[in-house]
């Protein structure tokens, strides 16, 4: 019985916290969140920098859409890169949309502008392109019509 009594008020102090948990957001926390964020993109840890950039394109913050800009045109890490250009493609704003349609173009890996392209037709256009075999992709130029919708 006393164990019962015991499991009952941890769950009931459990879920009264987890809910006062979701009425404490607000925008002031949300604010340091992004400020947070925009900062980890500049640390020197890449793993801290592309989950930031992860988190900004998740959260479609717009806030951190200069400082994307600016790791997806001269970040050295192509992960770097990719990340950044999948999170300018999910918060869907017009400059960032500009930014990884000019990677398509312009990068100098390969790698980058395919899947910048990959990104750009799936989050601009209402119907995204059936995903090809592998060997096929490799062998693709990216085309810039693509560009021009």
């Amino acid at each position: 019985m006393k164990t019962t009594i015991v499991l009952l008020a941890a769950a009931l102090v459990l879920c009264t916290s987890v809910r006062a948990a979701e009425k404490v957001t607000s925008k002031i926390d949300q604010e340091q969140v992004v400020k947070n964020l925009v900062f980890n993109l500049s640390s020197e840890n890449k793993g801290v920098r592309e989950s930031s950039a992860y988190m900004l394109g998740e959260l479609k913050f717009e806030d951190g859409i200069i400082p994307l800009m600016a790791i997806l045109h001269s970040d050295p890490n192509e992960s770097s890169r990719i990340v950044a250009a999948l999170s300018l493609s999910k918060i869907g704003e017009p400059r960032g949309i500009f930014a990884v349609k000019q990677a398509v173009r312009f990068d100098e890996s390969q790698r980058v502008r395919l899947v910048c392209a990959w990104f750009a037709n799936l989050y601009t256009n209402p119907h995204p392109f059936e995903i090809i075999p592998l060997e096929q992709a490799q062998e693709m130029e990216i085309s810039a019509n693509l560009l021009d919708q």
